[in-house]
């Protein structure tokens, strides 16, 4: 007969109590998680669409792939968990100086500062 420290008991009863508490918890969202992903697959068809349009200007653009909401909750920690292709600056080419040029960005808080500040002037 093996006995079992106080400490191992009461650290198991804690993970059990946990892991208990954890799936009754996501027992509750997983119908809203997979209503999300739902939507976030709607949303890539019709990014796929928008690229195939004649005259796209995103025809270059890298879409992430669809979601099987069935199978989000399946934990398989496969490298394709981990890439994320869209994020990848070599795939893009060049970056959009709004994105990458910090005066550029500050050019278009100034601008938008000014178009606020004569639309004040209209109301006034």
């Amino acid at each position: 007969m093996q006995l079992v420290s106080k400490e191992a008991y009461f650290d198991s009863t804690i993970d059990h109590k946990s892991h208990t508490h954890i799936m009754e918890a996501l027992k509750k969202h997983v119908p809203g998680i997979k209503a999300i992903a739902v939507r976030f697959n709607k949303l890539v068809a019709e990014l796929v669409e928008i690229q195939k349009a004649p005259g796209s200007h995103y025809k270059d653009r890298v879409i992430p792939p669809p979601m099987d909401p069935n199978s989000l909750f399946d934990i398989n920690l496969s490298e394709e968990l981990w890439r994320d292709e869209s994020l990848d600056p070599e795939l893009d080419g060049d970056v959009p100086l709004w994105l990458s040029d910090d005066n550029f960005r500050m050019g278009i808080h100034h601008l938008l500062k000014k178009d606020h500040a004569e639309e004040e002037l209209v109301h006034l």
